[in-house]
């Protein structure tokens, strides 16, 4: 398992996950900055028990978040560090908030068992939701880049997509975590029919809502 880094300039190099993110398959994903440092961080749901009856269950697994490190490398978290833990055929991850915090939660799945939810207990950074409402036919945005401007410099982006990990589609919100001390100044959204809108920000958590019509 490992990751593709873009260069920018349309080329694709593999970069391997550390070997503790390995230890079972892993169908369930989810990308987000859990603890507002700047950078986007790993969940893992692992483990795969309908394989051919020979091959018997890839089970090794109990889930994992791993750390990013800012340069498209990761830091497995041990349990007692980061309190997520997903025993079992677990499958699906999705991201969405679940308690109104604006923080990016997840719901995951388990064959056989009941969703389990991992509330993030993030302390430190604000979080800002962009939630973008489209035309008719787009009414989420499908399809649109943000990129939001720091005030130290630095420049966060995300894309808002409709499926992701195993059969699941996450919120079409974007999170935005603002590491402590830091602030939002501005946000620029570029549509899927290259339309561009520029707005400056007066905070740095909430949920901004966007019209692309």
């Amino acid at each position: 398992s490992g990751v593709l880094l873009n260069d920018g300039k349309g080329h694709l190099s593999f970069h391997p996950l550390p070997r503790l993110a390995q230890v079972s398959a892993s169908f369930g994903l989810a990308f987000s900055d859990f603890n507002a440092d700047g950078n986007m961080d790993l969940v893992m749901a692992h483990n795969f028990y309908s394989p051919q009856p020979e091959t018997g269950n890839v089970d090794g697994g109990l889930g994992m978040v791993l750390r990013g490190l800012g340069d498209g490398t990761f830091q497995p978290l041990r349990v007692d560090q980061s309190g997520f833990l997903l025993p079992g055929d677990a499958k699906a991850l999705a991201l969405t908030d679940l308690d109104g915090d604006t923080r990016p939660d997840l719901v995951a799945t388990v064959n056989s068992s009941s969703p389990k939810i991992f509330l993030n207990r993030m302390v430190k950074g604000d979080s800002l939701i962009i939630r973008l409402k489209g035309p008719n036919g787009n009414p989420r945005g499908v399809g649109s880049r943000v990129s939001l401007k720091l005030k130290n410099g630095k420049t966060l982006v995300g894309e808002v997509y409709s499926g992701s990990s195993y059969l699941t589609a996450s919120s079409t919100d974007l999170f935005f975590s603002i590491p402590e001390g830091d602030e939002a100044l501005s946000l620029t959204v570029r549509s899927p029919l290259g339309k561009i809108i520029e707005q400056k920000l007066t905070a740095s958590t909430g949920v901004v809502v966007i019209t692309l019509n």
